[in-house]
């Protein structure tokens, strides 16, 4: 299992103590530098990147964004420290509640190039949600390319499960 945390600066003793003490957990301590801004936090991630030829943690030199959308590339990056066809889910833990093996039905596509990537999708559209739409105007999308796919239906991001290739 493979955990995200915020820094352990900031978690209680006894949840620390607990996570540390676990044989078959990989824990890592995200940090990321935010602020406020217009009712969210726009963040850049820290210690995740190397720069080659200093041999340095390099820092995150994109523009701040909203965390929903930052916590992306950390997927990025970590997928890239597994296999090909190593199956990998992300979920936002606050919300998500294990009733079986959530691999067990997933296919492996173990013969094709791109591997097998499952998103879920909600049963509204897009322009319905005033939530989903304050998010991709504070993510930096245009009215204009809003109205390309807001017909589309919600994908939810909550919840993305596939093989590693399928996720890089």
């Amino acid at each position: 299992i493979v955990l995200a945390t915020d820094t352990f600066d900031k978690m209680p003793p006894e949840l620390k103590h607990y996570l540390t003490q676990q044989q078959h957990l990989i824990l890592y301590n995200l940090r990321a530098d935010c602020f406020k801004q217009h009712g969210g936090s726009n963040c850049q991630v820290q210690n995740l990147f190397y720069n080659t030829t200093s041999h340095q943690i390099s820092h995150d030199v994109r523009i701040h964004r909203p965390f929903a959308t930052l916590r992306f590339d950390v997927y990025w990056y970590w997928s890239t420290q597994y296999l090909p066809h190593s199956k990998i889910l992300l979920a936002d833990s606050r919300d998500v509640v294990f009733q079986a093996d959530p691999f067990r039905n997933i296919p492996s596509h173990v013969h094709s190039k791109g591997g097998a990537l499952h998103f879920y999708e909600e049963k509204m559209p897009i322009h319905t949600s005033a939530f989903n739409m304050r998010w991709l105007k504070a993510a930096g999308y245009t009215n204009a390319q809003i109205d390309a796919f807001k017909r589309k239906p919600i994908l939810c991001s909550g919840v993305t499960i596939g093989e590693q290739i399928a996720m890089e």
